[in-house]
């Protein structure tokens, strides 16, 4: 991984930023490769992807942002007010916390560009920083610190560098 966001013996929930990708080591692309091994013991690795969460061979994805039943409070909460600015520019969703297939097309009609301004903005700040990456104070201003966090978050993410739009957004939510 390029950045550790936690320590040893640290409790860390579902949708928890653990690190940062990177492409160390002998590999081809960023990527990021974890294992847990019961008292540090190679071969005996348990296969944890069915209770983690992320991306696996089943296709089975669940961060507590898409899920109704898992999300926890305060990623609801970050989804519904996203919602909420979508709705006060006429998109009619339910806020009901759960990124849905109505969610990502209503956001995905925004992009955000140096000097943007609004609430919208600030929601992507305060994601960003949640992300680990610095936007800068949350103002709903979009200037350079913003757009550095963008362009930062994208690179870490295999996206292409430049505004915020499109699939970017299916990211950022994921």
């Amino acid at each position: 991984m390029s950045v550790v966001k936690v320590s040893y013996g640290q409790t860390v929930k579902i949708t928890d930023v653990i690190g940062i990708e990177g492409n160390t080591g002998y590999s081809f692309g960023s990527h990021c490769h974890y294992c847990c091994r019961p008292n540090f013991t190679v071969g005996n690795a348990l296969n944890i992807s069915s209770i983690s969460g992320i991306p696996n061979e089943l296709g089975i994805y669940d961060d507590g942002y898409r899920s109704g039943t898992t999300a926890s409070p305060d990623a609801k909460a970050d989804i519904k007010g996203l919602q909420i600015i979508l709705n006060n520019a006429g998109a009619g969703l339910e806020v009901d916390g759960i990124v849905g297939e109505k969610t990502l097309a209503a956001v995905k009609k925004y992009s955000i560009e140096l000097n943007d301004r609004g609430n919208l903005i600030k929601w992507v700040q305060e994601r960003l920083t949640q992300l680990g990456f610095d936007a800068g104070y949350a103002d709903g201003f979009a200037e350079k610190p913003t757009m550095d966090a963008i362009y930062s978050w994208q690179k870490a993410n295999g996206l292409g560098v430049g505004n915020l739009y499109g699939s970017d957004w299916d990211v950022l939510l994921a």
